[in-house]
């Protein structure tokens, strides 16, 4: 008999919803509000001049409404370095968005090694002020020289 293993996994604060760990997608059932991060989502290594081809989902969220995303260096508190605001008009769906590690970026912020994480979260809408609908990557990715 062929087991199959889920991760269970916080796709939001305020759901928890079914990873699968081949897919990395977020499987939401009902009107389950989350955001998931899809990639990076941890081992990834990156160098300075890369591009992070950051890929999230989310589910059940009233259109339209804004996300923010964030590199977050662990090694300094969880900083924040990025911020993108997107605004969405499908109630669930995924996206794509670029993020280019600039050397002028990094040289005031040098890279750590693997204490890095993507963190996209909903930022606000008509229906739903600035709210705990987020989405993080599961493990460290790095970022080198």
């Amino acid at each position: 008999m062929k087991k199959v293993f889920m991760l269970i996994a916080l796709c939001a604060s305020i759901v928890s919803c079914k990873k699968e760990v081949v897919s990395n997608k977020c499987l939401c059932s009902g009107n389950s509000m989350s955001i998931s991060v899809n990639s990076p989502n941890g081992g990834e290594h990156y160098r300075v001049g890369d591009t992070i081809i950051v890929k999230y989902s989310w589910c059940s969220i009233p259109a339209p409404f804004t996300v923010d995303m964030g590199l977050l260096d662990y090694s300094n508190h969880g900083k924040y370095f990025i911020s993108n605001p997107t605004i969405h008009n499908q109630t669930s769906g995924s996206a794509s968005f670029p993020i280019v590690i600039t050397s002028q970026f990094m040289e005031s912020n040098p890279p750590h090694g693997s204490v890095y994480k993507i963190n996209v979260f909903h930022a606000g809408s008509s229906t739903i002020p600035y709210s705990s609908i987020w989405g993080l990557s599961e493990q460290y990715f790095s970022i080198t020289q």
